[in-house]
């Protein structure tokens, strides 16, 4: 019941701060993959910390696997630096604890579609995403989506 505690108390402060840097105008914060680093972030460092607590072997060894990833591969984007740190201490916490393992792995797969899902319902209601793109999400986005009450010729024929 604590860990279920904590990691309530972990998702609410990673959206609070989330809602306080956009609204200092901290627009950086408002990207796909920020958004996600708020709410796993958190849950991964909690995971890291109960696997390896009272354990310097295995503690050198999660710092040592997680330094590997940082330090030593070409990472785009911090989504993808965030997603390997989550499955690597997937597979360390499951060689010690499979509970760890499994709570990591599920609240990771239920935060990503809960995103997706709370973004396709904000989008909806207001036409408007919850997200802004960043540099990196914005390299696939070659189109320009135009929005209108009305049929615009110029557009249509070209």
């Amino acid at each position: 019941m604590d860990d279920l505690i904590s990691v309530i108390i972990m998702l609410l402060s990673g959206y609070a701060i989330r809602y306080a840097l956009i609204f200092s105008g901290q627009m950086w914060a408002k990207s796909f993959a920020q958004t996600v680093s708020f709410f796993i972030l958190p849950i991964i460092t909690f995971v890291i910390t109960k696997t390896i607590y009272g354990n310097i072997a295995l503690s050198l060894g999660m710092i040592g696997a997680l330094s590997i990833v940082r330090f030593r591969h070409p990472v785009k984007s911090a989504l993808e630096l965030i997603i390997y740190f989550d499955l690597i201490t997937i597979g360390i916490a499951a060689s010690v604890k499979n509970n760890y393992a499994i709570i990591l792995s599920i609240l990771t797969v239920v935060i990503l579609i809960a995103l997706k899902v709370f973004n396709n319902i904000q989008k909806k209601n207001n036409n408007k995403s919850f997200y802004s793109i960043s540099f990196n999400e914005g390299l696939e986005l070659n189109q320009i989506e135009i929005i209108s009450s009305k049929k615009i010729d110029l557009i249509e024929n070209n």
